[in-house]
């Protein structure tokens, strides 16, 4: 199985990142309960605002990396998610500010459906032909292999006494190195794009090659 440079860049980029948005969901459950003293209706509707937001997020997406670059807008998506969430842990600080929390919820589900949505995208270009099956799997297992570290972090703080503010904003830790990884393999994406691009192509005319190759004329006096 070969694995290009811009697949290992990618699969490490995706380890750290998802590894920080997966664990967003339940983190920010906590935070809300204990800074913001949410009760379990407003708990859940944080949580569908969210998910509503992450919609027009993906949407939107896929519309503009259809026509620039993914790479960088999936580094914008954790730019923006790194933005958001370092002001929900500067900002949110009390049971009074309701309102500005499920503000910036909206935000986390627009860049979660951005990054999501470039991801997907940028993965089916760098990826080889004929060799689906094998990195579909892949692309699973670094998206949820590191999903326990973010919440042992979060909890060993929390256990050791700091603000859960804090807590809260250690997952930009993971954000960061996960920007720094598609920064540093931006130019292996190019070189892998191009690679599966006229791989493809030569796939099609060999199949339209070998298809003409097979197809018998027959023609009407030959029948006579």
């Amino acid at each position: 199985m070969y694995l290009n440079p811009a697949l290992k860049w990618f699969f490490v980029a995706i380890a750290l990142c998802d590894a920080a948005t997966s664990a967003l969901f339940v983190l920010a459950i906590t935070f809300l309960t204990d800074v913001l003293e949410f009760s379990g209706s407003q708990n859940a509707t944080a949580v569908v605002i969210l998910l509503i937001a992450s919609i027009p997020g993906g949407f939107l997406l896929s519309w503009w990396t259809r026509r620039f670059n993914q790479v960088l807008y999936s580094m914008m998506a954790v730019t923006i998610l790194i933005i958001n969430k370092t002001l929900v842990a500067g900002i949110l600080e009390g049971p009074d500010q309701e309102l500005l929390a499920y503000l910036f919820a909206i935000g986390w589900g627009i860049g979660i459906g951005w990054k999501w949505t470039c991801d997907r995208m940028l993965f089916a270009a760098i990826l080889p032909p004929g060799q689906n099956a094998e990195f579909s799997g892949a692309y699973v297992f670094f998206r949820q292999c590191l999903s326990w570290l973010p919440p042992l972090v979060f909890s060993i703080m929390d256990e050791s006494g700091v603000s859960l503010r804090w807590g809260m904003a250690s997952l930009d830790i993971f954000f960061i190195l996960g920007l720094l990884t598609y920064f540093f393999g931006m130019g292996t994406y190019t070189t892998a794009e191009a690679e599966t691009l006229c791989t493809e192509v030569a796939m099609v005319e060999r199949h339209d090659e070998e298809a003409t190759s097979k197809t018998t004329i027959v023609c009407p006096d030959d029948e006579q």
